[in-house]
């Protein structure tokens, strides 16, 4: 230490500070300088730990500069706007106000259409029995009940039915409406004949119509 050092202290002071200040500015020159040589030795260079570095100095450096303490930047969260999610909602009830009127329709035609095939499969095993067994049976449509009963006749002279199981429901029978009771008799040779009504009828379910006739050899023909 020479006398200058030693007899001023404000001299000594400042020259601590320019050297702490020269650090801090050559700092990210060394850096610079040491990645360069790092990628002419291996000729590979990474440039997200170059970047990192770099930004990282002149971040600090721009902190101390100002006085403000350094602090990493956080990526800012986008959400959704009031405008968008309007937008969305009104694009939703849409399509439901579309779509419920096709599903409504849709639905309407398969419970019709489940009536009819509860009535024509009831016509044609009915028809089957008689020619199987060899005696005549009936099958009669209640429209009150929404459901058909089987009887056969075993004894002759074959005048009197007994009914064989119990009245079975017309399948989503909900809502369907039968146009007239409807009794048909089988013969044990196919030959159908009506006791009630008339070998032709009507199935109705929400303004949707479908008639059902039978031929008198017990063929079934849906309109």
């Amino acid at each position: 230490m020479n006398y200058t050092e030693h007899c001023d202290p404000a001299a000594n002071q400042a020259r601590q500070t320019t050297g702490v200040l020269q650090e801090e500015i050559l700092g990210p020159r060394r850096v610079w300088k040491a990645d360069e040589q790092m990628r002419d030795s291996s000729g590979v260079s990474d440039a997200r730990v170059s970047a990192t570095v770099q930004n990282g100095q002149i971040h600090r450096l721009a902190s101390l500069a100002h006085g403000k303490p350094f602090q990493k930047q956080r990526p800012s969260a986008r959400g959704f706007t009031m405008i968008e999610m309007l937008i969305t909602l009104s694009v939703g009830l849409v399509l439901a106000a579309v779509s419920v009127p096709v599903i409504s329709s849709t639905l309407a035609f398969l419970r019709l259409n489940a009536a009819v095939a509860s009535i024509t499969g009831a016509i044609s095993a009915t028809r089957f029995q008689a020619i199987m067994h060899g005696y005549p049976y009936t099958v009669a449509f209640d429209p009150t009940t929404l459901s058909y009963q089987i009887a056969d006749s075993t004894v002759s002279p074959f005048a009197t039915f007994t009914n064989v199981g119990n009245p079975v429901p017309l399948s989503s029978s909900g809502g369907v409406v039968i146009g007239t009771a409807t009794t048909l008799e089988f013969k044990p040779n196919g030959i159908v004949q009506p006791t009630l009504g008339a070998m032709s009828f009507t199935v109705t379910y929400a303004g949707r119509t479908k008639t059902i006739t039978v031929s008198g050899v017990g063929r079934v023909q849906v309109q």
